[in-house]
């Protein structure tokens, strides 16, 4: 279903499709769609705050979202994660 790989695939605007997601990438956004800011989410994750926010910006630029809730948005209407 997701995608570990460094190069993802992209769709004809050059842009990486939805379900190009890490399986890190979708960790960080379940905890996104439960509130938590990057700090905790760092926290839980074992990793540092400025890697969260890499994954918080590759996930946005994948999903083509403005922000965080509509990156949140996309990604349970695409059925990428549940609630």
């Amino acid at each position: 279903m997701r995608s570990n790989t460094p190069t993802e695939p992209l769709n004809g605007e050059g842009v990486a499709e939805p379900n190009s997601l890490t399986t890190r990438e979708v960790a960080v956004l379940r905890h996104l769609a439960s509130g938590k800011p990057n700090k905790e989410i760092a926290t839980v994750l074992s990793i540092s705050e400025r890697t969260v926010k890499f994954h918080v910006s590759s996930v946005m630029t994948k999903l083509r979202a403005r922000n965080r809730t509509e990156a949140v948005k996309i990604a349970i209407v695409d059925r990428l994660i549940k609630l």
